[in-house]
């Protein structure tokens, strides 16, 4: 009966892990400004409430349930869809090569 108990824990943390902790890099949006106050009010809105990226081009990268909060802030923006896995990542960066 132990044996039972065990796999039915690990199923259970399995399922929550694809379904909260996994499901959650893969649930950023892309979205994009029209203009640099909209994103300007959109950082003052999202800090502190949401985790977000931001690129100087104008676009960032929020979740999914920060849309609807922008939204009703009144924050206009376009959806650009579902963040790419390299949007997504950390970006990482080695040392400079050194001359041989």
């Amino acid at each position: 009966m132990a044996m039972d108990d065990g796999s039915n824990l690990i199923k259970r943390c399995r399922y929550i892990f694809r379904h909260c902790v996994a499901g959650y890099i893969f649930r950023m949006i892309l979205i994009r400004f029209s203009n640099a106050e909209s994103k300007r009010s959109a950082l003052a809105q999202l800090a502190g409430r949401f985790s977000f990226k931001s690129w100087p081009t104008g676009e960032m990268l929020v979740p999914e349930d920060a849309l609807s909060y922008l939204a009703v802030q009144g924050v206009s923006f376009t959806a650009e869809g579902p963040a790419t896995y390299e949007q997504n990542g950390t970006a990482f960066r080695g040392l400079a090569p050194t001359a041989v």
